[in-house]
């Protein structure tokens, strides 16, 4: 049975129980409360197994998550090595011989150019680039609780926790 069927099921009885309260007829009161227990523990069940769904996802969440760190985490030493070995191993060797064939590779210097700031109160405002501005959502919630702040509410919402 499904969530949609349980809660049709769940209106129907209460419906049920509503003309009952009118009649006299305890053994179909009998039935529709042994059909609203046996509905309360479907419903159970089905909630139980729910939350146990969602807590296997949010476990494989953060097993991802830990993969993803530790990967990361790699592959910035790896390229810490490339970094060193290129510029401290290689290179030198490479600035006193020249361009070097080795093997299939050919090893050799290339000038790039790159624009370092000095001082960047002192560039001209025609190189600044706007950012977007951030709205500090923390302190706006500060201050509503103890007042009110021009453009922003207190909502609340509701979620689902689970324990």
């Amino acid at each position: 049975m499904t969530c949609y069927e349980i809660n049709k099921e769940y209106e129907a009885l209460i419906s049920m129980l509503a003309i009952l309260d009118d009649s006299e007829d305890s053994e179909m009161e009998d039935l529709a409360k042994q059909q609203l227990e046996e509905l309360n523990h479907t419903t159970e069940s089905k909630l139980e197994n729910m939350t146990k769904m969602i807590r296997n996802m949010e476990l494989e969440a953060l097993n991802y998550k830990a993969e993803i760190d530790r990967m990361t985490k790699n592959m910035k030493a790896i390229n810490k090595r490339v970094d060193f070995i290129k510029n401290e191993l290689i290179k030198p060797i490479i600035e006193k011989s020249g361009k070097i064939k080795a093997g299939v590779f050919t090893v050799s210097l290339r000038k790039s150019q790159a624009v370092n700031i000095i001082d960047s109160d002192l560039v001209d405002e025609k190189y600044i680039i706007q950012q977007a501005v951030k709205i500090n959502k923390t302190q706006i919630k500060k201050d509503l609780k103890n007042g009110f702040v021009n453009g922003a509410e207190l909502i609340t919402n509701q979620s689902v926790q689970i324990k």
